[in-house]
């Protein structure tokens, strides 16, 4: 009965177009010819500062109470919100997604990185204290951000060079500066489990990734390679992405959004790859960052051009096996490569020179091979790369 009444109130209320808005974003997976386009113009994400400042000052007094660090403007201090127009559906007579690049403009950052002007309202910065401590916040004028060592007020930092110090109320020194990539992808909010700079290094350089190319990858998460790769392929690239999981995709949207604004040459396809590419055009690489991507290498293989390459990232050697493995039997693959990449920083500190008692070791093992034409009666996987000798 109770039950019953509820419904009928519900019913009764006027519908929210904010709610109507997220039963639509919700919906969006059921829908297996659905396509995520664009980075929605206003926002996709926004500042956990700018999304408590439209719930009115009850509710901030509330969150302030409730949140042991009175960050406002910190990356992913709030959730993310999806505007109208962030989540396209697009789709052709015979009910099936129409690719095509974004029309939205040419990729741009939402504010320029190095290039001298000094720091602006509404900006991310990184302040890194003496202890080495980063925080990774918005610059919002009136805003504070607040640590276990003081609070600074934002206006201080904000029309201040970037590299410039500023001091909390407790004493506390903090260098201002603009967050690198390797930087924001370490401290960006995450839905799934992200490359590491370590690797996405390695994976730019052996994919070969450059200014104009046509990339097709697979397992957005949140978004860490896609940044990487669209930076790289520049105006003139094109990525296009895949990711069955709607909520890694908003994710990835969303990150992609505060670092780089509003992007034209990213097509965000939200649903599994293995179902296949029947629209997709020759690509010149294909990245996978799946759990089976030995299932994959026929799919991909006809979509990538003769002389393009293949990279998948996987986290354990048992996969790394079973994808060099099926590589290998395929004629259309060789040069067939597996590595890992280890990361050890060195202290040095006058007469004192040795290795920190930390590195970063494994996360993940990296396979590539090119894509060939296949021999008449021959084998290409047998062509093998020669051992590295440095």
């Amino acid at each position: 009965m109770g039950a019953a009444r509820g419904d009928a109130v519900r019913h009764a209320l006027p519908d929210d177009p904010g709610r109507a808005r997220l039963r639509h974003a919700r919906s969006v997976r059921r829908d297996p010819d659905v396509e995520l386009l664009r980075v929605d113009r206003a926002r996709a994400g926004l500042p956990a500062a700018q999304l408590r400042d439209r719930l009115g000052p009850d509710r901030r007094l509330r969150d302030r109470r409730r949140r042991p660090r009175r960050d406002g403007a910190r990356l992913g201090g709030g959730p993310v919100r999806i505007a109208r127009g962030a989540l396209d559906q697009r789709r052709d007579a015979a009910g099936g997604v129409r690719g095509g690049p974004l029309s939205a403009g040419a990729a741009r950052p939402r504010h320029p990185v190095n290039d001298g002007l000094p720091f602006q309202d509404g900006e991310q910065v990184l302040l890194i204290d003496q202890r080495g401590k980063r925080h990774l916040i918005f610059l919002r004028k009136s805003e504070t951000f607040h640590s276990d060592r003081g609070w600074v007020p934002h206006d201080a930092v904000i029309g201040q060079p970037e590299g410039s110090w500023v001091r909390s109320s407790m004493g506390l020194r903090y260098v201002a500066l603009r967050p690198t990539l390797a930087e924001y992808v370490l401290e960006m909010p995450r839905g799934a489990q992200v490359i590491y700079p370590k690797d996405l290094a390695m994976i730019l350089f052996w994919a070969d990734i450059y200014p104009g190319c046509r990339v097709l990858e697979a397992g957005t998460g949140s978004g860490a390679l896609t940044l990487a790769l669209l930076r790289t392929v520049g105006p003139e690239g094109r990525v296009i992405t895949y990711e069955q999981r709607d909520e890694f995709a908003r994710r990835a949207l969303a990150n992609i959004h505060m670092r780089l604004g509003e992007v034209a040459n990213l097509m965000v396809r939200l649903r599994p790859v293995e179902d296949g590419l029947p629209e997709e055009e020759p690509v010149d690489r294909v990245l996978l960052d799946l759990p089976e991507p030995w299932k994959l290498t026929s799919l991909v293989a006809a979509a990538l051009r003769p002389g393009g390459i293949f990279l998948c990232y996987v986290p354990t050697i048992v996969q790394s096996h079973q994808i060099a493995e099926a590589l290998q039997r395929e004629p259309h693959w060789a040069l067939v490569e597996t590595f890992e990449t280890l990361y050890r920083p060195w202290n040095i500190e006058g007469q004192s020179v040795r290795p920190f008692h930390r590195m970063v070791a494994h996360t993940g093992f990296i396979t590539v091979a090119r894509r060939v034409v296949p021999e008449e009666g021959g084998s290409g996987a047998r062509l093998r790369r020669q051992e590295f000798e440095g």
